[in-house]
């Protein structure tokens, strides 16, 4: 059976069976879940005979599911002819494309690396926390169109639900021996070791609140990772991920120039179905108005 609603947009990233998993949160603050197809094509330019190789190479390729000669527009070329490559899923495409790259280094390539979220909110014209209208049926998305604009001064807000964790002590300078946590209005705090009552209780909270949005200090950093490697040596799983199916991701720490000086990011952790904030390792998170009653709206 169909349903439309007006959702907020919260999380999406690849499917490999379908496409794209996308979260949406409603205003009664129930969640939605679904799977949306999104076939991706990606260009390749060079000579004829190099395009006319690369057809043969992809023809009988599983992934692929339409090969065709196109023109498009190089920004500084103009009009060039192309082969364009069209496979199901997101997945597919990135092996698709790394396997042909890897067996004609020399062609020139258009739209193949493009991250996922921005190639699919520019598709659909959504942003994150984005208000849309959906229709779905059972777990899959018919249609999505946005009803909101990233300009909007003061947009309508959804009803996140927050959880705030922060140890007692910063863990560079000092073991933490209490973890704080705060959520639905209450503020408490745990011993961190020893570990079991520790998973034990955090487990419960994770699932009884279901936060949208956990706010951990040092959490990309210290928390989240140890409390991931706690869970492990204890064998108490700990769903920090909404969807089961996946694993925390975790990617390196890393330097870049920026406005003139060198910025550090420390190691990041990300969840998948909630949001992860580490306001210790975000950038320019204290230049922002943090408003306190957020999760209560």
């Amino acid at each position: 059976m169909k349903q439309t609603c007006s959702a907020w947009l919260l999380d999406l990233y690849p499917d490999s069976e379908v496409g794209v998993k996308l979260w949406f949160l409603r205003a009664d603050g129930e969640l939605v879940c679904l799977a949306h197809a999104l076939p991706v094509t990606f260009y390749a330019s060079g000579t004829n005979e190099q395009l006319r190789a690369l057809w043969r190479f992809l023809r009988r390729h599983p992934l692929v599911t339409q090969l065709a000669r196109t023109k498009r527009r190089d920004l500084f070329s103009g009009s060039i002819t192309v082969l364009s490559v069209t496979a199901p899923t997101p997945t597919a495409q990135r092996r698709l494309f790394y396997a042909a790259r890897a067996a004609f280094p020399h062609l020139t390539w258009y739209d193949a690396d493009v991250p996922l979220p921005l190639r699919y909110t520019a598709h659909y014209g959504v942003f994150p926390l984005a208000r849309c209208q959906i229709t779905f049926e059972g777990e899959t998305l018919l249609s999505l169109e946005s009803r909101a604009s990233p300009w909007e001064h003061d947009p309508k807000l959804p009803p996140l639900r927050v959880l705030s964790l922060s140890p007692d002590a910063d863990p560079a300078h000092q073991t933490p021996r209490f973890l704080h946590i705060t959520c639905d209005k209450r503020t408490y705090r745990l011993a961190l070791d020893p570990p079991r009552p520790l998973l034990i209780s955090l487990t419960a909270t994770l699932r009884s609140y279901n936060p949208d949005l956990i706010l951990a200090e040092w959490g990309d950093t210290w928390l989240l990772p140890h409390l991931l490697k706690l869970s492990e040596q204890w064998n108490i799983p700990l769903p920090l991920n909404r969807d089961p199916l996946l694993e925390v991701e975790h990617r390196k720490e890393l330097s870049y120039h920026a406005y003139g000086q060198i910025v550090y990011r420390g190691q990041s952790t990300f969840l998948f179905g909630r949001w992860h904030v580490d306001p210790r390792n975000a950038m320019m998170f204290g230049e922002y108005v943090r408003n306190p009653g957020y999760g209560d709206q």
